[in-house]
């Protein structure tokens, strides 16, 4: 029980849903149709302050004090005392209130007083204080579809420029430039078939090892249902599906077996799940022929939407400022390091909770090894 009343402090705190709607299983426009027991509400208020979510209880409260539910008088002070034990003008505690209850009753949360100082945060900036980071992110989760600026053309077009060699005539992409920097972040409209996203869903679930959720979701993260592993050889052989070889048509890297990069992963998330910022690249190096996986850094990636998310789970970039809200079919691909081999850092990116429904995605890291005449290095810092 522990784990579902925490989801749900976070979802709240994430999208701002209201208690009353929640009671009544409004969800964004959604009806669910589950309602809560009144009788529930103050018990609810109760967690929440043991979960030190004290925005979430206050709201459950006034919800408990607008229904007229007995008892709720008690349970408010002792979110009092409680949220002021924990209050200091420096905590950094994200469900605080600006101010102490006992004086401030009508404070506002924290949290909107750091979203506008922070959702414009600047990479220095993020690397300095992580809560920078924390509510850049939040913002972009809160916002959906997003660039910063405002979603202006940057680049947009239907042809074969992106399909390398004589296929392109025959497979047209439809792309768009999501940042200034033409090789930066794209996306890829209707980039894979119904039938394969079906092909791949069906082949994923047996594969997928079921998951105990965690007791508290604040330690529950990168938080999926489940996951599975393809070999590129086998997906395209027995399901006909070609995404390695269509990746590699389009981009014009080697993509095609262990050497060129990891196997393609299909991830299922469940409700609430998310994945924290972070970087595709990182630093393991191996040797040993038998451990593909290890054998060089990641320098490009490509994520493929395997269904569209009816509310939240989008994909955001918090450097970038960009959010990218899940629709089957489409892909968003971007190189992880520069030419010079240092990681990019404008890429930092997470995967935001889902309120209602689930989302499915796959995944295809393409490394440095395999590479080297495909994506040439360069000294330049900035290529």
């Amino acid at each position: 029980m522990g784990a579902v009343l925490g989801n749900v402090f976070k979802l709240q705190y994430i999208f701002d849903l209201e208690p009353e709607d929640l009671a009544v299983g409004r969800i964004g426009k959604t009806e669910t149709g589950i309602s809560l027991p009144f009788e529930h509400i103050l018990e609810i208020a109760e967690a929440a302050i043991e979960f030190k979510e004290f925005t979430a209880s206050a709201a459950w409260l006034r919800l408990a004090k607008d229904k007229k539910i007995p008892g709720h008088e008690q349970v408010w002070a002792e979110l009092v005392r409680r949220h002021d034990e924990a209050f200091t003008d420096e905590s950094k505690n994200l469900h605080l209130f600006e101010h102490p209850l006992a004086t401030h009753p009508d404070a506002a949360p924290i949290k909107f007083r750091n979203l506008e100082k922070w959702k414009d945060a600047t990479l220095a900036e993020m690397e300095a204080d992580l809560t920078a980071s924390h509510y850049a992110t939040l913002a972009l989760c809160r916002a959906g579809d997003t660039l910063r600026g405002g979603w202006k053309l940057r680049g947009c077009w239907y042809d074969y420029q992106y399909i390398k060699g004589p296929h392109g005539p025959l497979l047209p992409v439809r792309v768009e430039q999501l940042t200034d920097d033409p090789d930066g972040l794209v996306m890829f409209r209707d980039y894979i078939p119904t039938q394969w996203v079906k092909k791949l869903k069906e082949i994923s679930l047996p594969e997928m090892p079921f998951q105990e959720p965690p007791s508290h979701w604040q330690q529950g993260e990168p938080s999926v249902a489940g996951f599975a592993w393809f070999e590129d050889v086998d997906v395209a052989r027995d399901q006909n599906v070609w995404i390695a070889r269509k990746l590699e048509l389009t981009t014009g890297l080697s993509v095609v077996g262990n050497i060129a990069s990891e196997k393609l992963r299909v991830t299922l998330y469940s409700l609430v799940g998310q994945i924290s910022p972070h970087h595709d690249a990182y630093s393991i190096f191996s040797n040993s022929a038998e451990d593909s996986s290890l054998y060089l850094d990641r320098i490009s990636t490509m994520l493929i939407y395997l269904n569209t998310v009816e509310l939240g789970g989008s994909t955001v970039f918090p450097v970038a400022g960009v959010a990218v809200a899940p629709r089957e079919g489409d892909a968003i691909f971007w190189h992880s390091r520069w030419r010079n081999g240092t990681v990019d850092k404008r890429w930092l990116h997470a995967a935001c909770p889902i309120p209602l429904g689930v989302k499915w995605t796959a995944s295809k890291w393409v490394k440095n090894d395999g590479n080297a005449f495909s994506r040439k290095c360069d000294i330049n810092s900035q290529l």
